[in-house]
């Protein structure tokens, strides 16, 4: 949070629609906030990136700000009963290549994830988990943010 501007992300979804998980900045003097977040409907090989699902540094312990996130996806999960979904884990590894400690942490999260799911009435065989390590940036890991940004859990659609 900046001293000017807040960070919220929001998580949206409907039956039959993908979840989305979107992240605005918006003023700390504003009242009132208005955001369009318009869904697209379930299609195998969508992919949604799960902006608040973050873990205690090297671990994979869920930061307090992720329980929102856990709980649209398990909301995402019930409404849509025949979808099955692939967790999938990634770390930021700044400088280095994809060393094994970085798939094991990335698939630890993928894994934590699967299993809130689970321990909320979400069937095991429609989730899968998968650690990518730092193998799949999705932006340059040369900031602080940059490297935020790569730390990151995803979810992709594999049947709907």
């Amino acid at each position: 949070i900046s001293k000017r501007n807040s960070k919220i992300v929001i998580d949206a979804s409907a039956k039959g629609y993908m979840l989305k998980s979107e992240g605005f900045s918006i003023s700390k003097n504003k009242i009132s906030f208005d955001a369009d977040v318009f869904l697209e409907k379930i299609e195998a090989g969508k992919k949604v990136n799960l902006k608040n699902i973050q873990f205690h540094g090297n671990d994979f312990k869920f930061l307090p700000k992720a329980a929102s996130s856990l709980k649209a996806l398990l909301l995402f999960m019930k409404e849509n009963e025949n979808v099955v979904v692939e967790i999938e884990g990634h770390v930021n590894g700044p400088g280095q290549k994809n060393k094994k400690s970085y798939q094991e942490l990335s698939y630890s999260r993928a894994y934590a994830v699967k299993s809130y799911l689970i321990e909320h009435g979400v069937s095991e065989d429609r989730i899968q988990s998968e650690g990518h390590g730092s193998n799949d940036p999705i932006e340059k890991n040369d900031t602080p943010e940059h490297r935020r940004l790569n730390r990151r859990v995803e979810f992709v659609i594999l049947q709907k």
